[in-house]
């Protein structure tokens, strides 16, 4: 309600629930990544809806 008053977007794009993440990664014990200095590798952005995200922000924000 209070979005939709103050005419605000609401955002359709998400980041999943990061336990699956963490169960996987401690079975697997595989890197991570976790510094926004460097770009995360392909094999683990993938499934995270990390680019949809940047994008659909770029959007809101008028970037681009």
């Amino acid at each position: 309600k209070t979005i939709k008053e103050l005419e605000l977007p609401l955002m359709k794009t998400f980041i999943p629930d990061t336990k699956r993440y963490k169960k996987e990664l401690v079975a697997d014990r595989k890197a991570v990544f976790r510094s926004t200095l460097f770009p995360a590798s392909r094999p683990l952005v993938r499934g995270s809806n990390l680019e949809e995200l940047i994008t659909e922000i770029t959007y809101y924000i008028k970037l681009k």
